[in-house]
């Protein structure tokens, strides 16, 4: 459970923050969470359809960590991806902790 809050914290922040305060967010998540190593989702399912529409408009694409132009925002578009996914499950873990009234006021489900 640890593991999945590392990566979601990682892979959410990590785009929004300057570059020299990411030493400080892997300094704050490691003295929090000692001995959680961050493991980055692969996410290659995703990464090859990528590819592929690239391929078909002609586009650049690349691996991250590579020096070419694609990998950025290749590494971009998952992570972004990787968000959409963290907010979907938050609402569906909200919505079945709590049912919303018709008339707007959150009420907790009856269990």
């Amino acid at each position: 459970m640890l593991q999945i809050l590392i990566q979601s914290v990682m892979e959410t922040m990590v785009p929004k923050l300057v570059a020299e305060d990411i030493p400080l967010l892997n300094s704050l998540l490691s003295d929090v969470f000692p001995g959680v190593a961050y493991v980055p989702a692969e996410m290659t399912r995703l990464r090859e359809e990528i590819a592929k529409v690239c391929r078909e408009m002609f586009l650049t694409y690349s691996e991250v960590g590579s020096d070419e132009i694609g990998g950025q925002w290749v590494e971009k578009v998952c992570k972004f991806m990787f968000s959409i996914s963290v907010i979907t499950i938050l609402i569906i873990f909200v919505m079945k902790t709590y049912a919303v009234t018709w008339n707007g006021t959150i009420t907790r489900e009856q269990q």
